[in-house]
């Protein structure tokens, strides 16, 4: 029973930034929804096609997961007393981190295309949503360049 409530323990220890993580993004969208659905149903329903799980949710993630790789690298690196090499592991993340955001910033500019070919969708709808990636796309640019930049540093190296 004792080595259950240990694991327990390491197990909620490792769940618990999933779970803040989780509910802060769904708090994030509850507060788009009640934001948005303040002005009217159109814009509420502009922010839940361009900034929910259809468009802005993949795409960033889809970045942010390819800079993830670079923790674990670091992370070797740093274990193994390799440490003259980690530099150039975080020039090369930046350069990554650079590069992805810069093709999601061109597929979030370009999302008219992706939201054209969605079934049901309203012209003025489409329009907003369109406006509201590109008004997000410059966020992207941030949260991949800093955070996929500087996120495996703070990971990697123990407090």
């Amino acid at each position: 029973m004792q080595n259950y409530v240990k694991e327990a323990r390491i197990l909620l220890a490792l769940a618990l930034p999933v779970i803040f993580a989780q509910v802060s993004q769904t708090a994030m969208g509850v507060v788009d929804t009640i934001m948005s659905g303040s002005v009217s149903a159109t814009d509420m329903a502009a922010v839940a096609v361009a900034v929910g799980t259809s468009i802005w949710l993949p795409v960033i993630l889809f970045g942010h997961g390819l800079l993830l790789a670079l923790t674990p690298v670091i992370a070797q690196l740093n274990g193994s007393g390799r440490r003259d090499r980690i530099a150039h592991q975080i020039r090369q993340g930046f350069w990554l981190a650079l590069g992805v955001s810069l093709v999601t910033m061109v597929l979030l500019y370009n999302s008219h295309l992706v939201i054209d070919h969605m079934h049901s969708v309203e012209p003025k709808l489409a329009e907003k949503a369109v406006a509201f990636l590109r008004c997000l796309l410059w966020g992207a640019a941030r949260l991949l360049v800093l955070s996929g930049a500087t996120l495996p540093m703070r990971k990697a190296f123990p407090h």
